[in-house]
């Protein structure tokens, strides 16, 4: 039977979850696994922490901290629908580090991380609350912009492409001066089309 010290331990819990105390996309999203359960009657708690893990590890890429490429399709679809619902513009900025395998092959993929978080650190801090960065796999990243139209999407690539070369670590020493960026905007058509 749950006592009402235990019943304000779970509502305790269930505060933290939902407030991302325990669980967040920006910060690593594992659990602390001390925590313990130690209530028959809470177990559930237990069974429920599990499932949003999973749920978030599913969805975070673990090297760069980012949403993966799942996520990232589950979300481009609802934000192609929600675009064409409302008819506001929505871009795609589609990076792609050029000379990347050269990194590993002269440096070490321990290098090529390092780049790899870095950027990533870079793409956080420059995209807008709304904009969605995501990595694709590789050095392949993309970022859905919804409300942007093809100016304001080429603005956030120049951003992206000024702190790259403006970064404390010398990221342009690994991989030259050369990336692509190819940004995609929504027409009235379901089809995107590519810009360069």
């Amino acid at each position: 039977m749950m006592n009402k010290d235990n019943k304000q331990y779970e509502v305790d819990l269930q505060e933290k979850l939902l407030n991302q105390e325990i669980f967040s996309l920006d910060e690593t999203p594992y659990i602390n696994l001390e925590f313990r359960i130690e209530h028959k009657d809470l177990s559930w708690l237990w069974i429920e922490l599990h499932a949003k893990l999973i749920e978030v590890i599913s969805k975070i890429d673990d090297l760069t901290q980012i949403p993966n490429r799942r996520f990232f399709m589950e979300t481009l679809k609802n934000s192609v629908a929600m675009s064409q619902r409302h008819r506001m513009p929505l871009c795609l900025l589609m990076i792609d580090l050029d000379f990347f395998k050269n990194i590993n092959d002269k440096y070490g993929h321990d290098v090529g991380d390092s780049v790899l978080v870095h950027f990533a650190k870079i793409i956080k801090t420059t995209c807008r609350e709304e904009d969605f960065p995501a990595r694709n796999g590789g050095e392949e990243f993309y970022i859905i912009t919804p409300m942007t139209d093809l100016q304001g999407a080429k603005t956030l690539a120049k951003r992206i492409q000024d702190k790259v070369r403006n970064s404390q670590i010398n990221v342009s020493k690994f991989y030259g001066k050369y990336w692509n960026c190819a940004i995609c905007r929504r027409r009235r058509s379901k089809c995107f089309s590519k810009t360069s």
